[in-house]
């Protein structure tokens, strides 16, 4: 896995990207929207515990692939819409796997 962003904002609005590669570079990401966020935090999923979660580890995720198209860069994307998409696959002796 690549890296997780600083939470910003993409067209006004607030956002956070787990990216799969260099997002300049035209790689996947995971993009989490602000209602997402929201929905995070109500289950205790800070920024910082994501990060912990998520970095250097395999993640699987479900959803729609999309295209974010930025100039002459074309990125695919899937948006994180609900609980369950999002699973950092450990092995049981790690404690088994994470759904965010």
């Amino acid at each position: 896995m690549g890296r997780l962003d600083t939470p910003r904002a993409r067209d006004s609005r607030p956002c956070l990207f787990v990216n799969f590669g260099e997002y300049v570079g035209g790689d996947f990401y995971v993009v989490l929207w602000e209602e997402a966020l929201r929905e995070l935090a109500a289950r205790k999923w800070t920024v910082d515990r994501l990060r912990e979660a998520l970095c250097g580890e395999l993640v699987a995720v479900t959803g729609v692939l999309a295209t974010y198209r930025a100039g002459a860069r074309v990125n695919p994307q899937i948006e994180y819409q609900e609980p369950g998409r999002l699973v950092v696959l450990r092995p049981p002796q790690r404690g088994g796997n994470i759904v965010i």
